[in-house]
């Protein structure tokens, strides 16, 4: 303000006063009665509105890339500033225990493949003879005991000769795959009985430990993450409770399991594993030996039944013979149905299983090892690395930063100006050091923040530009332009009783006008309504003027023009938008 304005002012403060109380204006008032004001005139011209906003350049998004698996970092091949490609390797873990696992799991596979296909090819075919001639000898003595004909002879001496080669063949023991698998069911009850007694190895705790942090770091994590997206709505409370509960379950679930890593082992326990290798070794006898001592006394039996029915056909016997020997035809001919089948569908079924459970494993240990080699997620720059080779990491430890080449700068936007926004909108942004860059609205949040009750609204660069992640930034929103528009200073708008006034000279006194207004900016104001171009617009608005005091014009500060584009704070935004206005134009 002026301050030789001030001083007039001052020195009528009781005319002032008698014009606010409504004391009749002469026209014969003495010249010390006259107040000084500063007057400019009110002129035409252009005037743009835009709202400024104070925030910080971001990138779109950022990744924090952390392994799937816990190891040591044996290659790294990012650095900060760094650009990747989606797929592109960021480190190497040791994976040699990852390469055993793999090669295990392959021999599994084959092992349990190997099975299935004995299974689907079915009995031996030297089994299935044996079975056959069993049945045709037996059958033979029938016949040789009904007719008495002299090759009843040689068919009684085949049986016989059948069954001493069953006999034989029961006798040297079980079959070799038979006994090797009996054999590997053993030795792994046996390993884990011994792992049982002896407890578990440090890498054993370490690992459930391990598990019970990563457990507690997710419910970290998810607490901020699920907090953040109820904030912003969409997420309920009871979804984000439930997603709570389900994490806490987890890491119960890993403390269970480490006390049971960490407590001694349970009589029950041991127990149990001591009863599984006593089964497995009597399995093991059993596959060396399948057949019983019944089993070997019934073939016993059966050579010496061939012993006797070759004495029979020697010399036919009688009716209770025949019907004996038929018995044991039809005995025969239903072991050699069976021989022809040994296996059920249920074996098949069980062996294809197994082969499924080998594979999955097989698939298993293949993804472990992949998660040994991290790989970009996408197209980005490496905006740090953390660890060096050698460091030791797991899934609670990124070891890499990645941020998106596209940058953007977020604006809290106040609840009465969001709806002036919308998609596309032009702006600009201006950052230390960098020249101001062309831009635009590319997202406004659909709800506020529920705790500041303002929207973010994003502001992208429109092309490449200087502007870097992390640089403090000014962004200027345009929301409206009017040209050929009356504009007056702004400090010449003033309130009286509820209405918005400005004050002219008229011939020498002061005149009241109600107005309306329009667009403004930082230093001016659009006239909509009650006022005309080149009006002598007194200046500031701020003086206590009554509606006919007299006036004299006095030395001012001229015409207000602005030519460049305002650069406001939030806070001055949050009043009023501020605007570029070109240099206005007596009309």
């Amino acid at each position: 303000m002026n301050t030789g304005i001030l001083k007039g002012s001052l020195a009528l403060l009781p005319a002032l006063a008698l014009a606010a109380c409504g004391a009749p204006a002469s026209t014969g008032q003495a010249s010390s009665n006259v107040i000084s004001v500063a007057e400019t005139p009110a002129l035409t011209g252009t005037i743009a509105a835009a709202f400024s906003y104070s925030g910080s350049v971001a990138p779109a998004w950022t990744v924090s890339v952390v392994p799937q698996a816990s190891g040591q970092i044996i290659d790294l091949r990012v650095k900060p500033g760094q650009t990747v490609n989606q797929g592109d390797v960021i480190a190497v873990l040791d994976h040699r225990a990852q390469d055993d696992g793999v090669t295990q799991a392959q021999a599994n596979v084959t092992s349990a493949q190997a099975k299935l296909n004995a299974t689907l090819a079915g009995a031996r075919p030297e089994d299935i003879a044996a079975a056959n001639a069993t049945a045709a000898a037996a059958q033979a003595a029938v016949k040789n005991l009904q007719q008495g004909r002299p090759d009843a002879v040689a068919q009684a001496q085949a049986a016989l000769q059948a069954a001493q080669q069953k006999l034989a063949q029961a006798q040297a023991g079980g079959r070799t795959e038979s006994v090797a698998e009996a054999q590997a069911k053993l030795d792994a009850d046996q390993a884990s009985l011994t792992k049982l007694l002896n407890g578990p190895t440090p890498q054993d705790v370490n690992t459930s430990r391990l598990a019970v942090e990563q457990a507690r770091d997710k419910l970290y994590a998810d607490q901020t993450n699920l907090d953040a997206q109820v904030g912003r709505g969409i997420m309920t409370k009871e979804a984000r409770q439930a997603a709570l509960d389900a994490d806490q379950t987890g890491i119960d679930q890993a403390n269970a399991a480490l006390a049971q890593i960490i407590a001694p082992p349970r009589s029950e326990d041991v127990a149990a594993a001591k009863a599984a290798v006593n089964g497995d070794k009597q399995a093991l006898a059993i596959a060396q030996q399948p057949n019983t001592g019944a089993d070997i006394g019934q073939l016993q039996a059966a050579v010496a039944q061939a012993q006797s029915q070759l004495q029979q056909a020697q010399q036919p016997g009688s009716a209770a013979a025949i019907d004996q020997a038929q018995q044991q035809a039809n005995a025969a001919k239903a072991n050699a149905v069976k021989a022809a089948q040994p296996y059920t569908s249920d074996d098949i079924a069980q062996a294809k299983a197994a082969v499924d459970v080998a594979q999955a494993s097989l698939q298993a240990a293949q993804t472990a090892l992949s998660n040994d080699t991290i790989t970009s997620p996408a197209a980005a720059v490496v905006s740090e690395v953390p660890v060096a080779v050698g460091s030791l990491v797991s899934p609670s430890n990124p070891i890499a930063t990645l941020i998106s080449p596209d940058l953007e700068v977020d604006a809290s936007v106040d609840q009465n100006q969001v709806a002036l926004f919308k998609d596309g909108q032009p702006a600009t942004i201006a950052a230390g050091g960098v020249s101001s860059v062309s831009g635009k609205v590319s997202e406004i949040a659909p709800a506020a923040d529920t705790k500041t009750r303002k929207f973010q609204v994003k502001v992208v660069p429109a092309g490449a530009s200087a502007l870097r992640a992390g640089m403090s930034a000014t962004v200027s929103i345009q929301t409206g332009q009017q040209n050929q528009a009356l504009l007056v200073p702004k400090d010449a708008v003033i309130q009286r009783n509820g209405q918005q006034v400005v004050f002219t000279d008229e011939l020498g006194r002061a005149k009241m006008n109600v107005v309306q207004t329009g667009l403004s900016n930082d230093t001016q104001i659009q006239i909509t309504n009650g006022l005309s171009p080149n009006a002598k617009v007194i200046l500031p608005g701020s003086l206590n003027l009554a509606d006919g005091d007299a006036v004299s014009s006095a030395p001012g500060p001229g015409p207000v023009t602005s030519n460049s584009s305002p650069s406001a704070s939030p806070s001055a935004a949050a009043a009023s938008p501020s605007a570029a206005a070109a240099a206005p134009s007596a009309s």
